[in-house]
């Protein structure tokens, strides 16, 4: 792989991990269609990009959430109640998307495979993004979250551990079901990303860790392609959901998809 390779392959993650068209089915089509398959440590650094941009997006929020859970019992205030719930959604959806993932992962990674079964997955992310269109009564903030929400968010979540399904498709759609805010949905649904990403992230480190830091210049590359395109995407996608326009990736996905059934 070359430095050009490394630029394209690192937007191609930040495009594909942001905007709901999932990037592990997109990844694995790239690899197959242009015979660039990088190593697992690019792959790894590239999502260490995308979580940076996450963390830039959301850092306000990101704060409070830590010192209200570093000073738990002492945080009072509507701000610190809000970033209380926020937790609370996040630790529920976490803990169910680990639960279905240390289940299903060896069938999930044997999925990669087989490319017909990502193209018709990514039509059925096509699908969900235009049942989401619909979805009229989203004004509740995530200051009122329950338990429930993260149950929800956490088995939409589990749902796209398989390659095609779009993880942020699937968790946006989740929380505009549940009535809450467009923008907010959003925000909790990179939110509850966040730990499933560096859980992910943190055992390929320590199942590969021998060849982690190989090729570190094309890795910081692609992470840094991934950081600043990540940042960018994530504000444009956050104006999307807003003007409910989720549903102009429905075509993509449904061409992708039907091209990629003939294709292989």
């Amino acid at each position: 792989m070359n430095y050009l390779q490394a630029i394209l392959l690192g937007l191609l993650q930040a495009a594909t991990e942001f905007f709901p068209v999932s990037s592990c089915g997109h990844l694995a089509l790239a690899e197959r269609l242009l015979g660039i398959k990088p190593e697992l440590s690019f792959v790894i650094w590239a999502h260490l990009g995308t979580v940076f941009a996450i963390c830039w997006v959301f850092h306000n929020d990101l704060l409070k959430i830590f010192r209200v859970a570093i000073a738990w019992k002492h945080s009072n205030g509507k701000e610190e109640d809000r970033a209380r719930r926020i937790i609370i959604t996040i630790a529920v959806a976490t803990i169910i998307t680990v639960f279905f993932g240390l289940i299903v992962r060896d069938y999930v990674e044997r999925l990669f495979c087989y490319p017909k079964i990502i193209c018709i997955m990514l039509i059925c992310t096509g699908v969900i993004l235009c049942m989401s269109h619909f979805i009229v009564k989203t004004k509740r903030s995530i200051s009122s979250s329950r338990f429930v929400d993260g149950l929800v968010i956490g088995l939409f979540q589990s749902f796209a551990l398989i390659p095609g399904i779009s993880r942020s498709g699937n968790t946006i759609f989740a929380a505009l079901l549940l009535g809450i805010d467009r923008k907010e949905a959003v925000e909790i649904s990179f939110l509850v990303a966040m730990p499933a990403i560096l859980g992910a992230t943190f055992l390929e480190i320590l199942e590969n860790y021998n060849s982690f830091f190989h090729n570190m210049t094309l890795n910081l590359v692609g992470a840094v392609t991934a950081a600043f395109a990540g940042i960018v995407i994530l504000n444009i996608l956050i104006k999307i959901v807003i003007r409910k326009h989720l549903i102009w990736f429905a075509p993509y996905l449904f061409f992708i998809g039907i091209i990629g059934l003939f294709f292989f």
